[in-house]
């Protein structure tokens, strides 16, 4: 028994009684102990020459070193805004420029413009490509606006360590104060930091790209990336497939014909190679069995909702229960790559959704029959609950800012804010293990079902001209290495079947 009556419960050392402990002291000089004997730099260049305005950069990837994914590897970009004077008539267009900071109240560049200029990164391991989530093209850049405005502000310096770097480039506040021509909007405090009539200069990390990003939050506390052990791979081909029309995310002003467009000067691949010793090495390129890497799995499903619907049924086929759903609206063109940021005339990056109750099933078993449930966002109860899940289990597990979380900011799906949606957290307190449905002993769990989620819209119904992107999301293992056949590695991910 306990001294103080409770069996089994040690007490834990205070600081006075740590204060009588001697130190620990390592012996650093016993070199032959070291694993890592040093790093060493290299830069990669693209394969295919950089164009000013390119369709696609590649980079391939052979090494005979164990790269340290640490903040040592990135991606480094540099380029410029560029404008000019449209033709008129016989009058031939101008030649182009460097943009000024006297052009911001003219031409306004979409929240995280460099993400909008893409329409999808690839990565492929010897010709197979790596996939760890199940993702549409043109989405992600709205869904990572979201993610640097809302990221722990020590996360995002290490991202976005530049004043220009377009991860700052999100607004926070509603309406005018955000993205917008109006005197002290958060547009016209960034935008000399782009339009500087000369080139930028910034880093770039591929947010949820793995292995180049792994678990949920950047080097976040106690969170470390591991290795990527290149002397047993095939060689690694990382794609950034660029969209066709860079106009689309320039908005001008009413009467502004000139031209715009930015263009690239460099974009390199900067990789940390470790010096390891030469035991330790031998050891870990003859090492077999299953090598996780922890980090995000997206799986999202885009509805195209009739215009001022009542309701409206999605059905995710055969998905294992994810640990929660993020539903926000976006443009519709969007999903053809026809979106332009000229369109947008609330300056919110999500469209507002209208939800006023989710209520779901899975494997057509229900788990709420009594009211308030977590999927009426509108509820004060449950305002309060997401209000909480946003401290302690926040969406896609990503650490968020504290003091962007407010209850302000949480009420009626978010729509104080530039990022209207609906979360709902599906884990129970404290851990990642599901909410079970009422009749069911929990053994569903262990299946992949259908997830059937039944959207009920405030008055007005639903969006109109939207789609609603609805985000399931785990947040443990998203890729997995086998080893286990010597000479033959290959990537598979734990949620996602296709290969």
């Amino acid at each position: 028994m306990a001294a103080n009556g409770k069996q089994g419960i040690k007490r834990k050392f205070s600081m006075l009684d740590e204060q009588f402990e001697s130190a620990y002291v390592e012996n650093w000089r016993k070199t032959s102990q070291y694993k890592v004997l040093g790093s060493e730099f290299e830069i990669i260049k693209s394969r295919n020459p950089l164009e000013e305005i390119p369709q696609a950069v590649e980079f391939e990837i052979t090494s005979d070193d164990f790269w340290s994914l640490g903040l040592g590897t990135k991606f480094n970009i540099i380029g410029q805004f560029q404008y000019r004077t449209a033709a008129h008539g016989n009058d031939p267009a101008g030649p182009w420029t460097p943009v000024p900071a006297t052009e911001a109240d003219k031409v306004i560049v979409a929240p995280n413009w460099f993400d909008f200029l893409l329409k999808e990164i690839d990565i492929f391991h010897n010709n197979a490509k790596i996939n760890v989530s199940n993702e549409g093209r043109f989405v992600f850049p709205f869904l990572n606006c979201w993610k640097y405005n809302y990221m722990h502000p020590d996360q995002k310096k290490k991202l976005c360590p530049m004043k220009e770097h377009p991860g700052n480039a999100v607004p926070s506040k509603v309406g005018n104060a955000g993205w917008s021509f109006t005197a002290e909007s958060e547009w016209l405090k960034y935008s000399p930091y782009i339009f500087c009539a000369k080139s930028i200069n910034f880093t770039y990390v591929p947010m949820d790209l793995p292995p180049l990003f792994q678990n949920t939050s950047y080097f976040e506390g106690e969170e470390t990336q591991k290795v990527l052990p290149m002397p047993i791979l095939g060689p690694l081909l990382i794609r950034f497939n660029f969209i066709d029309h860079q106009e689309n995310i320039f908005k001008k002003k009413t009467g502004n014909t000139n031209e715009y467009k930015f263009v690239f000067t460099k974009f390199e691949l900067e990789a940390e190679k470790l010096r390891l010793s030469k035991p330790y090495f031998n050891s870990l390129i003859n090492k077999k069995g299953l090598f996780n890497y922890q980090g995000l799995t997206k799986v999202m499903k885009a509805e195209s909702i009739p215009n001022s619907s009542t309701a409206f049924i999605s059905t995710i086929q055969k998905t294992p229960f994810p640990e929660g759903m993020f539903i926000f609206a976006i443009p519709k063109s969007t999903l053809s790559g026809l979106n332009k940021y000229a369109s947008n005339t609330t300056q919110n990056v999500f469209d507002l959704h209208n939800i006023s109750k989710i209520t779901f099933t899975y494997g057509d078993e229900v788990f709420f029959v009594k009211e308030p449930h977590i999927g009426q966002i509108n509820n004060q109860i449950i305002e309060s609950k997401i209000f909480s899940d946003y401290m302690y289990s926040p969406p896609f597990g990503m650490k968020m800012d504290p003091t962007k979380i407010t209850l302000n900011e949480i009420k009626n799906g978010a729509v104080n804010t530039p990022y209207p949606c609906a979360f709902i957290n599906l884990c129970n307190f404290g851990d990642k293990s599901r909410i079970v449905p009422i009749l069911s002993d929990g053994s569903i769990m262990g299946k992949d079902l259908d997830l059937q989620i039944k959207f009920e819209f405030q008055e007005g119904g639903s969006t109109n001209d939207v789609a609603y992107i609805i985000y399931l999301y785990f947040t443990d293992v998203n890729l997995v290495l086998d080893t286990r056949t010597k000479g033959k590695p290959f990537f598979v991910s734990p949620y996602i079947k296709i290969h």
